[in-house]
């Protein structure tokens, strides 16, 4: 990862994840998600795979603010750039996996918080 086509791509997968969530965009459609699959994918270096998407949610949540499950959506996010598979994926193991990831953020961010639902609540 030292030479600066690699860095310069790193670069740009974390402003361009981090931008995805500052503009105007349909809930919870970001590419971070996609970035972490990616950078999973294609980066050898899997500190540099997790580093990408987490600095892109940290920059982006400069400006957002930072919130009570911000812990829970930085943990999905850095599982789903370690289990992305390694190589260049097919189009059906690209597919499995965004559905897979998409799944796990799901259950780690909705049924990670230990505050109870308001429905639950009678």
């Amino acid at each position: 990862m030292g030479s600066m086509k690699n860095i310069a791509l790193l670069i740009g997968m974390i402003l361009v994840a981090a931008l995805s969530r500052l503009i105007p965009h349909v809930p919870n459609v970001t590419a971070v998600t996609a970035t972490a699959l990616l950078a999973g994918a294609y980066l050898s270096n899997r500190s540099y795979a997790v580093f990408a998407p987490l600095a892109a949610l940290w920059l982006s949540d400069l400006f957002l603010g930072f919130h009570s499950t911000l812990l829970f959506v930085y943990a999905s996010v850095a599982v789903i750039a370690l289990l992305a598979p390694q190589g260049k994926p097919n189009w059906l193991k690209l597919g499995l996996t965004s559905f897979g990831a998409s799944l796990l953020f799901f259950v780690i961010t909705n049924f990670g918080e230990k505050r109870p639902h308001r429905a639950l609540q009678h």
